[in-house]
């Protein structure tokens, strides 16, 4: 049985094959244990970051609960507004191409289904967790995690499960720095000071300083919280020199685009850098698609924001 959508004393966790992605791998059992250990004790002391919203909390009992009906679901959701607001925007966004808009609450728990509701409401959570934890980067963070989630989405097939699993990887795809800045928030700053972009260098100077990086700190949470193993795999992964599987490649293009959106660049260059990515030797995206789509992300990403 999963765990509640809260970090806490996790018990006997699931082991998994950790190795230095971002680096050469580590075959041995001793450093494997190692890093497990490491992720465990980091899950622990970093406690008082899942406490998530009363709403959320509801929402993922009720989507447990095999007696639980659609209207249930409806009425956790409903307990917060703003998180409600939000569900129904992304019931528009990941279903773009429909003719009608979802117009009411019960109509986006509906459409989305019991575990993307679940799913979607702890992204928003975490992500909106950046506002208490990351003082003047939780906007930076935000923006990342919203822009990353919106290309997942529009790169899918408008309404299928791969778009709603990109929404929410998206939206948690960084949150293991999250966790980290909560453990020690000085250490991070000064790891971010050399490498102020989530990228391959910062994965590695994370494994030096923590022991794990915030892909693995990441997926082993969410794991336990019991998110989808698609999800759960492709945030794990997302910093792979070359991904293996469309999820993770969809994440790492995700990623990399934000992070251009951000900056300013134009489509025309974001265009360029995604068409020959290792990301997109997987995806086989072409140029006119990527640019259709590309323009679609800018007002997306406005409609999720301001998020707090």
């Amino acid at each position: 049985m999963s765990s509640s959508p809260v970090f806490r004393k996790p018990g006997i966790a699931k082991r998994h094959s950790l190795t230095h992605r971002c680096s050469r791998p580590i075959p041995q059992e001793a450093a494997v244990v190692a890093t497990e250990t490491r992720l465990d004790a980091a899950l622990r002391e970093a406690g008082e970051l899942g406490i998530m919203p009363a709403a959320v909390t509801e929402i993922d009992r009720v989507a447990k609960d095999p007696r639980s009906s659609l209207k249930n679901l409806e009425t956790a959701v409903a307990l917060d507004p703003m998180l409600a607001a939000r569900i129904l925007k992304f019931a528009n966004t990941a279903h773009y191409g429909r003719r009608r808009t979802i117009t009411d609450l019960r109509q986006a728990v509906l459409t989305l289904g019991m575990r993307t509701v679940r799913d979607v409401a702890i992204g928003m959570a975490v992500a909106a967790r950046a506002n208490e934890v990351m003082d003047a980067k939780a906007e930076q963070f935000i923006q990342h995690s919203v822009y990353t989630a919106v290309i997942g989405t529009v790169m899918e097939v408008s309404g299928s499960q791969a778009a709603n699993d990109a929404f929410v990887s998206g939206l948690l795809h960084n949150m293991g720095g999250l966790i980290m800045v909560n453990l020690d928030s000085d250490k991070y700053a000064r790891l971010e000071a050399h490498h102020p972009k989530g990228n391959t260098a910062r994965c590695m100077m994370e494994q030096v300083a923590y022991g794990f990086n915030h892909a693995d700190l990441a997926a082993e949470c969410l794991d336990r919280w019991g998110l989808p193993g698609r999800v759960v795999h492709a945030i794990r992964h997302h910093h792979d020199p070359t991904p293996r599987d469309k999820a993770t490649a969809l994440l790492a293009l995700g990623d990399q685009a934000a992070q251009q959106f951000l900056e300013g660049d134009r489509i025309g260059e974001i265009i360029r850098v995604a068409i020959d990515s290792d990301a997109n030797r997987v995806l086989g995206i072409g140029k006119e698609k990527l640019n259709a789509r590309f323009r679609q992300v800018p007002s997306l990403f406005r409609a999720f924001m301001p998020f707090d």
